[in-house]
């Protein structure tokens, strides 16, 4: 993490992704993987629709059941960097922008990933859980799924970290293992109405 220190003062938090990231502007491929195992090779893919894979382009080839000690040790290097700067760690566990096939793991490989980054990060004291950016848009997840992941975090991150999610469409329904509401909306006059609905803070 480079950062101005100028810039510090004004700020308190930044959210960023475990994941890599598929995205307009943002389509080199990353410096580690989260997995083992070989990425599509990107330099083949359709330059007219290299922005729109959505989920997982050919020639992926991931062991799901081996992470990449050197990735987390990165993300684990970022949080300690930003800790070190008085910055909150928003860290999103998961995104539906994607090539990688990461957005189309199997409910219970969701778990094993979730599990392993609370035993890795749980530990920095700056750090937030965001389930997710954009949750709607990962359509293979249900409410339910959504719900037994923060019922995860809840139960087995015992340092009792904020816990959110974040929407694109309308805010996720209220959920005891909410700590407070990450909305994504430019309509600020529904604030008071949302506090009121969920009874804690709305970001």
């Amino acid at each position: 993490v480079s950062v101005d220190t100028k810039l510090c003062a004004k700020i308190n938090k930044i959210r960023f992704c475990i994941f890599p990231k598929h995205y307009d502007y943002n389509l080199h491929e990353p410096i580690t993987y989260p997995y083992e195992g070989t990425p599509c090779d990107s330099s083949v893919l359709n330059e007219n629709n290299f922005a729109e894979y959505n989920g997982c382009a050919p020639g992926n080839d991931w062991d799901f059941t081996r992470f990449n000690p050197a990735h987390f040790q990165h993300i684990e290097k970022c949080i300690q960097a930003l800790m070190n700067l008085g910055i909150e760690a928003d860290l999103i566990v998961m995104h539906p922008y994607d090539r990688w096939g990461f957005s189309k793991l199997t409910q219970m490989e969701s778990r094993v990933y979730l599990e392993y980054c609370i035993a890795r990060l749980s530990a920095y004291r700056n750090l937030w859980w965001s389930l997710a950016n954009e949750y709607e848009v990962l359509y293979e997840k249900s409410l339910e799924d959504w719900d037994e992941y923060g019922k995860i975090l809840m139960e087995k991150d015992i340092y009792v970290h904020l816990i959110s999610i974040h929407d694109i469409i309308a805010p996720y329904p209220k959920r005891t293992w909410m700590t407070h509401c990450s909305i994504q909306s430019g309509e600020l006059h529904r604030i008071i109405f949302w506090k009121r609905e969920y009874g804690i803070p709305i970001i």
